[in-house]
């Protein structure tokens, strides 16, 4: 997406409508027909709530109308800054980010909140220990962890790795080459390459979100890379393991990885094309919520065989191949 002037005049319409007159989130006053005029004391552009130098994306939840002003005074400021004489701090609400008035009293309860489940000031010492106190509270807790192996033959272009990267951009990311396979078996980047993601998953919350990302992969390798010549074939495998407590995933995490990246090279061998398919592993599959269960008919060892893709995702990106 292209901050231009198309842009900025659609994100307008979304936040003010028809209106031709409005006021920033700093108390403002911009017009419609001022964008982008610094000689106007009305002048407005579109601005980065989470700004680009710390990941944020141009997409319109990132996005926001603002007097030059006070674009000019947030700048690439983070999680603090100050605006028309205010105190302003962006928060994280679930997938997106947010600003709020810190010096409105309305969003003291919010933005105690939002540090609690979010941010944490290492500076204030009492919020330092309040984050110790919760984590010592969850040290006996059942500890949710996903493991997900994609495994690519023959990929053409570094690129599909770096997006890779960033569809599992909260997760820990390893990559395996040589490692994967026995003494003297020859292997580079281009020829074959297993990449393993690891990311906690609270039960029952987070299981959907990490299979959607499987999904959308899936969904770009088989209708796009595949299709495209970019890779010649791959597998996805989505496991998820329960450990007791953090004791035990401290001990056991290693084994579990290892576990992963070996069913891997036990289903097909070394030389063999792989499936292009997705596959999920049984503690994924009665887990999943809200998704169409997968058949038992389908099972391949531990795993089941899962046909995941996004309809219309697949249809434009087979339309994108074409162009």
């Amino acid at each position: 997406m292209d901050l231009n002037r198309e842009t900025a005049m659609r994100l307008w319409g979304v936040f003010f409508g028809k209106n031709t007159n409005a006021v920033d989130y700093a108390g403002r006053e911009i017009r419609k027909g001022a964008y982008n005029d610094r000689n106007s004391q009305y002048g407005w552009n579109v601005d980065h709530i989470l700004p680009v130098s710390r990941g944020g994306k141009t997409a319109d939840h990132n996005l926001i109308c603002c007097h030059i002003l006070t674009n000019d005074e947030k700048a690439n400021s983070f999680p603090l800054f100050n605006a028309n004489n205010q105190k302003f701090k962006i928060v994280k609400k679930q997938n997106h980010y947010e600003i709020l008035n810190a010096s409105d009293e309305t969003n003291n309860a919010e933005l105690k909140k939002t540090n609690s489940n979010n941010e944490v000031n290492f500076y204030d010492a009492a919020d330092g220990i309040r984050l110790y106190k919760k984590l010592k509270g969850m040290q006996n807790k059942e500890r949710w962890i996903a493991y997900i192996a994609v495994r690519i033959k023959n990929i053409s272009d570094s690129a599909i790795v770096e997006f890779i990267e960033q569809v599992f951009n909260d997760s820990n990311i390893s990559f395996f080459i040589k490692d994967l396979f026995g003494p003297g078996f020859r292997t580079d980047y281009n020829d074959d390459l297993t990449i393993l993601i690891e990311c906690k998953v609270p039960y029952k919350e987070n299981v959907n979100t990490e299979l959607d990302k499987c999904g959308l992969l899936n969904t770009y390798l088989y209708n796009n890379f595949l299709n495209n010549g970019l890779i010649s074939s791959y597998d996805i495998y989505y496991y998820i393991n329960c450990y007791k407590n953090n004791k035990e995933y401290y001990n056991d995490s290693y084994k579990t990885r290892q576990k992963v990246l070996n069913d891997i090279n036990k289903s097909r061998m070394y030389y063999s094309s792989l499936s292009n398919r997705l596959y999920i592993n049984e503690l994924v599959r009665v887990s999943l919520i809200g998704k169409p269960k997968t058949n038992e008919a389908e099972k391949s060892g531990e795993y089941y065989s899962y046909d995941y893709y996004f309809p219309k995702l697949s249809k434009d990106l087979r339309k994108e191949g074409e162009e």
